[in-house]
């Protein structure tokens, strides 16, 4: 059987200490903006580096809540001095402490993020062990972010939205509006779930037109325990903004309350997130995403 594993890195962190993480006031940005590969198109991953050393490779996760991530051996490697520390949810409902980690500057291409927390990832396997950190949805409330999954380009700033879909925001997670068989559903938009493209409530994913039974696609473990995937064909298209989505399934159970959209569901599509204005624009990806 196959398993399957959600990146929820997003998982509700409990500041432990007066410095510990996420103080975004501290947070500064340079640069006004860069474009740059994405390496790995199932997540999306880009190169940065810290303090000058690297590159290395860092997932872009719209459902991690706070600056990011950092493997604590490549913290330790660089010196990086610990600043705190946080609780997180660890499998069987424990509460696991990981240590946070101050980082001077990290910089995707000609973007720096000076006086930045990071922390300690978590010791679930799955496809964050092919990387070094990830960058937290933080990073929205300074800069727009577009992720163009045709072209494998990600750009940090450039113009922002005038126009676009209404977006709501959970812990800094963009909550998207899904419209399926007419029905709509507000679903987070979590870049980080490479598991699947769409994700509901049982219930509501078995209300909708599907073109045969479903099936059991493997096991999934998350810092909340290990479950069965659901899966079954959806027989009609799901759109985002008017723009259809790269679907031709639908999962259960959801990671996240009410549903949640992956980035396999946006394959040759580009998503630009605008958190200043609260819109978001999904489009067919043209030309890449440039800064000028």
């Amino acid at each position: 059987m196959m398993r399957i594993c959600w990146m929820l890195a997003g998982a509700a962190l409990v500041l432990a200490g007066p410095g510990a993480a996420q103080d975004i006031a501290r947070l500064t940005v340079a640069g006004d903006c860069a474009s740059v590969p994405i390496l790995s198109p199932a997540i999306p991953v880009v190169e940065v580096t810290i303090g000058g050393k690297g590159p290395y490779r860092f997932a872009i996760d719209t459902g991690a809540q706070g600056h990011g991530r950092i493997s604590t051996a490549l913290a330790e490697e660089l010196g990086l001095p610990k600043v705190g520390e946080v609780g997180a949810p660890a499998p069987g409902g424990a509460l696991a402490t990981r240590p946070v980690f101050g980082a001077a500057e990290v910089s995707v291409g000609d973007i720096s993020f000076k006086n930045i927390d990071l922390v300690a990832m978590s010791d679930v396997r799955g496809p964050q062990a092919e990387w070094d950190g990830i960058l937290g949805n933080e990073l929205l409330e300074f800069v727009p972010l577009t992720l163009d999954y045709g072209n494998a380009r990600a750009r940090f700033g450039g113009p922002g939205l005038s126009e676009g879909v209404p977006v709501k925001f959970d812990r800094g997670i963009p909550i998207v509006p899904v419209e399926i068989a007419g029905q709509r559903f507000e679903v987070h938009f979590d870049s980080g779930n490479g598991a699947g493209g769409l994700f509901l409530d049982e219930d509501k994913a078995k209300g909708l037109p599907l073109g045969g039974e479903p099936v059991q696609r493997g096991m999934t473990r998350t810092t909340f325990g290990d479950f069965s995937i659901m899966e079954a064909p959806l027989t009609i298209s799901a759109m985002l903004g008017g723009t259809p989505l790269s679907l031709n399934a639908i999962g259960w159970p959801s990671p996240r309350p009410g549903g949640n959209l992956g980035s396999k569901a946006m394959a040759g599509l580009s998503i630009t997130i605008d958190t200043k204005s609260d819109l978001v624009v999904v489009e067919r990806s043209g030309a890449p995403p440039r800064c000028r």
